[in-house]
């Protein structure tokens, strides 16, 4: 997706990587033709870096800043599987109706259908009596959430 500025050309955004948002986005002036940042009262993008030097702001295309903040979300949200016990993983799956609740290579596996941040939403996975837990991408494919399982449970012991 690019940010357009009506008819006056393609937006930029301002911002600070590793952040989980946007500082601002910017616009053409339709009477200048110059690149202005939003809500700022018209400063030009070489003000409004000038007054936050400092801060680590960058300007960037939009689609450039959104894989950034993607890899933001994962590295804040995303962390180990841990191991849970059944009571959780019932709660869990009664708690809100499951999405994409399937059983791929032996693991019986779910997501949350409410999300963390972006495309983070809980998932849990269930193999035998054992039940884990972890926050992952969506986009992540069932496959490699069950090899990630199937790894745990041979590191950690029989089912």
């Amino acid at each position: 997706m690019t940010l357009k500025n009506d008819s006056f050309g393609v937006c930029r955004v301002i911002y600070k990587p590793g952040e989980l948002h946007l500082q601002s986005t910017t616009f053409i002036c339709e009477d200048t033709g110059l690149e202005r940042v939003r809500y700022t009262g018209g400063k030009t993008i070489a003000e409004y870096m000038t007054e936050k030097a400092g801060k680590g702001l960058e300007v960037m295309p939009y689609e450039t800043a959104a894989l950034m903040i993607d890899a933001a979300q994962v590295a804040r949200h995303c962390k180990p599987w841990r191991e849970i016990t059944e009571k959780d993983w019932w709660g869990n799956l009664e708690v809100l109706p499951p999405e994409k609740w399937r059983t791929v290579r032996g693991v019986e596996i779910f997501r949350m259908s409410e999300y963390t941040a972006g495309n983070i939403t809980g998932h849990f996975a269930r193999i035998g009596k054992r039940y884990f837990s972890a926050n992952r991408d969506t986009r992540t494919e069932y496959n490699d959430i069950a090899a990630e399982i199937a790894a745990l449970v041979n590191e950690r012991g029989a089912v």
